[in-house]
């Protein structure tokens, strides 16, 4: 088995009729088996060729997670060509980078995405308005392990993001190394929660699955009600999920726990339950698991550092939870920790074929059949990104026993809670094109599990830090959002002999700043039940308006916004789809002839 058509065809063979795909969307259910994933990658690839698609042409995939979005991707292989996966919250600007970069033959897209698309000349196809004909199985096109499969953009600075060349034999590699360490088989029932533009989830919840025969599970929306809806009916075994999944979830089971004052109970039986094996606590906890479907085993985490506390809360209650490690560049694991003997804190040990060491500036470095070959169409780049035929990741780390520690970002990249990554340079480049800002400087601030993007403005005209903020996230990726900003305090940034901000410097204002700031609290009264659960969200007491953006005045990001609706559906009985809501969503207040809440 040397690429992932090798891989489509043995599970087509050996996983025939079993479930592979499914999806709830509305009253239809869409579901696929092996032998229909094969067949549908096939009908893809006909309609390709008849796009004129050919072998080493570049097709985008811009859209919300679904059965198709897979379907495509392998059609892609079959085909020959090379998918360029976006994120679905991408902006524009860094769309046509991306675009201009690759020149793609076609895209396939959602309803908005194909808007911007077809506006830079991109032909393209829409999910939902096409359906291809299932007929006999074409010839696919002659590709080997060295045959790039697909090409991945990070952003570097907005106008040059920098794409991530990963080969068929590269996923391969990352994809057999890592079932040797997790159990995924034919009974696992996996639940899709994180973007397949991205590396974690296409290895793990698309590429694995595949291969092991599991069976993959995609829910129409993260708003907590259908998420809700979508596990209980699906019962899942196995979940990926970033950090802040994991918090958002227990954030619920806790919330409704001190409800009904039931909170002080829940901590006692963890505690209780802990010495216990994994199936008697599932057994304890059954009646809080069951919202999870009961049938939840083991969670992976991944993208950034999940917080110790949150992953034993998981543990007591009897279910696993795996922390790995990696970055685009190594098709994207590089370490895990085995289930049999896994380590709070550590990110594990590195995948079989995979070394790893740490340099002698504390850099972790690693080199595997699983490395990209480098940045497309950027040498300079490529050749940074390497110490000899050792990847240099970027991240300070140090071995103990075997296991990979990591003890920061050797340089500025923000990663959030939620596993997405910030280039400060991105959100800087933005800020000082803003009336009133002569420079700025951004940084990740942690409180507790949570990162949020904060900025230190210099203004040029007193009191335009605010307005010169919200214009900015006005064209800022919802992830890039500005979620705090403070203003420096001198007529200029101290500054080394060649003008670059000295950001430790700045950095350790930040942290003074924040030592002596009053504490957070929350607003004591009930009255305004919303504005108090806007509040609680947020982390502080506002005050809050009704014309407050959630992104730019509130601070919340886009799994904070979920955690919003689920208190309001909670303590309001309200309903509102996470889709609906967005950075620049307003709090909105609107009131009953009584003066409550609606």
């Amino acid at each position: 088995m040397k690429t992932l058509v090798d891989l489509l065809e043995r599970s087509a063979v050996e996983h025939a009729d079993r479930q592979a795909l499914v999806m709830r969307a509305g009253v239809r259910t869409i579901r696929y088996s092996y032998s229909d994933l094969e067949q549908r990658a096939h009908a893809y690839a006909r309609l390709f060729r008849e796009q004129q698609v050919g072998a080493g042409d570049r097709v985008v995939i811009w859209g919300q997670n679904q059965p198709d979005w897979v379907v495509a991707m392998f059609g892609v292989f079959v085909a020959g060509a090379i998918v360029v996966p976006l994120d679905v919250r991408s902006s524009r600007t860094f769309v046509e980078g991306v675009i201009e970069q690759t020149s793609p033959k076609l895209a396939l897209a959602g309803k908005e995405q194909a808007v911007i698309l077809r506006e830079l000349g991109v032909p393209v196809l829409e999910f939902g308005s096409f359906n291809p004909t299932v007929d006999a199985l074409v010839t696919p096109a002659t590709i080997d392990s060295t045959t790039l499969a697909e090409i991945i953009f990070t952003s570097g600075t907005t106008g040059d993001p920098k794409g991530v060349m990963l080969s068929h034999g590269n996923i391969l590699a990352n994809v057999i190394a890592g079932l040797s360490v997790i159990d995924i088989n034919r009974s696992t029932r996996m639940l899709s929660l994180l973007p397949l533009s991205h590396m974690f989830e296409q290895i793990g919840g698309c590429f694995a699955a595949v291969a092991a025969g599991a069976a993959v599970a995609y829910p129409s929306s993260r708003q907590p009600a259908a998420l809700s809806r979508t596990m209980q009916e699906w019962k899942p075994t196995f979940i990926m999920g970033v950090p802040q999944v994991l918090t958002l979830l227990m954030n619920g089971i806790e919330r409704e726990a001190d409800a009904h004052g039931k909170l002080k109970l829940l901590n006692g039986m963890r505690t209780l339950a802990s010495p216990f094996p994994e199936r008697v606590r599932r057994l304890i906890f059954r009646p809080i698991l069951s919202r999870f479907g009961g049938k939840l085993d083991l969670i992976a985490s991944g993208g950034a550092a999940i917080a110790p506390e949150v992953q034993l809360k998981w543990e007591a209650m009897g279910v696993a939870v795996v922390e790995g490690y990696g970055t685009t560049e190594c098709a994207p694991i590089v370490t895990i920790n085995p289930r049999a003997d896994r380590r709070v804190s550590s990110v594990g040990r590195p995948l079989p074929g995979q070394e790893i060491r740490v340099s002698a500036d504390g850099e972790v470095q690693t080199r595997g059949l699983n490395v990209f070959g480098g940045y497309w169409n950027n040498q300079a780049a490529t050749a940074a990104a390497f110490d000899g035929d050792w990847y240099r990741t970027g991240d300070l780390g140090y071995i103990e026993d075997g296991y990979l520690y990591l003890k920061g970002r050797k340089k500025d990249l923000i990663v959030l809670a939620d596993g997405q990554n910030v280039y400060p340079e991105d959100v800087e480049d933005v800020l000082r094109r803003q009336a009133g800002v002569t420079d700025a400087v951004v940084f990740g601030l942690r409180n507790g599990a949570d990162v949020k993007v904060h900025a230190v403005v210099l203004e040029s005209e007193p009191g335009s830090a605010s307005a010169a903020v919200r214009s900015a996230n006005g064209t800022l990726d919802d992830r890039q959002q500005i979620r705090s900003f403070s203003t420096w305090p001198e007529e200029d940034f101290p500054r080394t002999h060649t003008l670059k901000v000295r950001r430790p410097l700045v950095e350790a204002y930040l942290r003074d700043e924040a030592s002596t700031a009053a504490p957070l609290s929350v607003p004591a009264s009930d009255a305004d039940v919303l504005l108090r659960l806007v509040a609680v969200a947020a982390r502080r007491d506002g005050p809050f308006l009704e014309t407050h953006e959630l992104g730019a005045d509130v601070g919340l990001d886009s799994l904070g916004r979920v955690e919003l609706l689920s208190a309001i559906e909670d303590e309001l009985g309200v309903y509102v789809d996470d889709t609906e809501v967005g950075a620049r969503t307003t709090v909105a207040l609107s009131r009953t002839k009584d003066g409550g809440p609606n």
